[in-house]
Order: structure tokens, then sequence, then C-alpha cells
């Protein structure tokens, strides 16, 4: 695997064009619940989804899930201008996405020698998702919006991608379409989600994007 801090020094930032992308879709499809994993510090995909919402001004529920309490202050505080005008009804979760059963006790580390890792030490992931204060944010937050969401973002813990993919999944009543994004699909966090949604017919390649490490647009219509 190829370390992400040889290939861009930037950190954990949402590409210019997936924010785009998301504003452009946010501002068309009109959504009426959207779910978001990974909000970080909210200068990303979550600021994207916030200016779209505002900007196309009809009503929907947005909820956004950060395991890090530190991370969580800093992108309330970071929002805050924003969802003054924001109008719609707006959630952040502290906590992980999945049910805490499904941390993995060891890292996968079979991937090609393409894919992106940030680093070869599994406590640098194992560091990630420590201390968190409740679990299985994905269904109490699908449970809040009272169905299933319209538009979804995965973009929680790097080693954590497929295992959210597949527990968001389980959730799904597999009648309902939705949009799926997808970022970092060419690092291990999304990689194998990548090649479950392939597999699927019942999924639809959108957009795919080399950017960073890789976004998708994903639509699921069974």
């Amino acid at each position: 695997m190829r370390l992400a801090g040889e290939i861009m020094a930037a950190g954990m930032t949402c590409v210019s064009d997936l924010k785009q992308k998301i504003f452009q879709m946010v501002t068309q499809e009109k959504p009426m619940r959207i779910l978001e994993t990974g909000t970080y510090l909210g200068t990303g995909s979550t600021r994207a989804f916030v200016d779209a919402a505002i900007s196309s001004g009809h009503s929907l529920q947005f909820h956004t899930i950060e395991v890090n309490e530190g991370h969580f202050e800093l992108a309330r505080k970071n929002l805050s201008d924003a969802l003054l005008n924001f109008k719609c009804s707006f959630y952040m979760w502290n906590g992980l996405s999945v049910p805490a059963s499904l941390i993995p006790s060891e890292i996968d580390v079979d991937f090609p020698e393409s894919v992106i890792t940030d680093s070869f030490d599994e406590s640098f992931y194992h560091n990630e998702i420590v201390g968190f204060i409740q679990d299985d944010c994905i269904s109490k937050a699908i449970l809040a919006m009272g169905g299933f969401p319209d538009m979804i973002l995965l973009d929680s813990a790097g080693h954590m991608g497929t295992i959210e993919f597949c527990h968001l999944m389980s959730l799904h009543d597999g009648i309902t379409p939705f949009t799926l994004i997808l970022d970092d699909t060419m690092h291990r966090k999304h990689y194998k989600t990548m090649e479950l949604v392939r597999k699927d017919k019942s999924f639809k390649i959108l957009h795919e994007s080399e950017s960073k490490f890789g976004f998708a647009i994903i639509q699921f219509k069974p």
C-alpha cells in the first residue's frame, strides 16, 4: 500500500469538486433526509451540505456523525455562523457510527499495492475511535429521521469504511432508493466497499473521481 502522507500532505479535507457535486445534488434532487458520517471539523462536506440546503430553501433533515469529541466541538463552533441561516432540522451526533461490537480487533491489510493507507501502524487506526460516548449512531439517526435517508455520505475512520457500509445496508429495506456518496475510494477506507458496489446490480455508479484519494457518487435502485 501507499502512504497517504507521501501523496498529499493536506490531511482530512473534502476536495472542492466533491463539494461542488454535493451542492449540485442537494439543490437539484432536493433530498428530504441526509445522513453523513465523519463530520470532522465541519468545514468540508458538512459545510457543503449546509450551504446547499440554505441555497435550495427546501425543508429537510440533516444528520451528521463524528466520533471524536474534540472534533465534534470544533465542528459545532465552525458551523455556528452558517446554522444561523439554516431553517431545516440539523442534528450532530457525537459517537461511533456502528455498534461497538463491529470494531475490528485487527486491521485488515489485504489490499493491492496501489491502495492508499494513512499508516502501517495498527495503533494509528485503533486510536481514531477510542473514547466514544455512544455507539450505533447510524441506527439512532435513521430512527430519529423517521425513515431511511435519501442521500448518504460515508466518510468515517480510515479502517471502518466497509464495515460502516455493510452496517448501513443491514438496516436498509432493500427497496427504498437512495444516493450514496463514498469518500476515499482509492484508500483502504472504501476500496473494498467499491468492490461490493460493483458486484451488486442494484447499485449504479453515477460518477467516479480520482481527485485526492477518490470519491464516488452511486445510486441504489433495486
